[in-house]
């Protein structure tokens, strides 16, 4: 085989190999196609935005468990109020 006949030869590959890849890229759209990288970043953000909302909902718990303890003791120290006044 000549070395023009091998060059022709290479051209007509690449150039088979070229309009498949365009082909392929065309029919299934791979501009939109999600990789391992992809998915793992979105685990990862998604993980952060789980802890962060966890982090919000115990300092909601903590100061829903402070205002409930102050309501009972005030409304004790109410009721300790009455009943000494009721008693005088």
């Amino acid at each position: 085989m000549s070395e023009s006949q091998a060059e022709a030869i290479t051209r007509l590959h690449r150039q088979a190999a070229n309009a498949t890849i365009d082909y392929v890229k065309h029919k299934h759209n791979l501009e939109n196609v999600v990789t391992n990288k992809d998915l793992d970043a979105r685990i990862k953000e998604t993980k952060l935005k789980i802890e962060l909302v966890r982090s919000e909902l115990k300092l909601d718990f903590s100061e829903t468990k402070a205002e409930l303890i102050r309501w009972v003791v005030g409304v004790g120290l109410l009721q300790i109020t009455i009943i000494t006044a009721l008693l005088c």
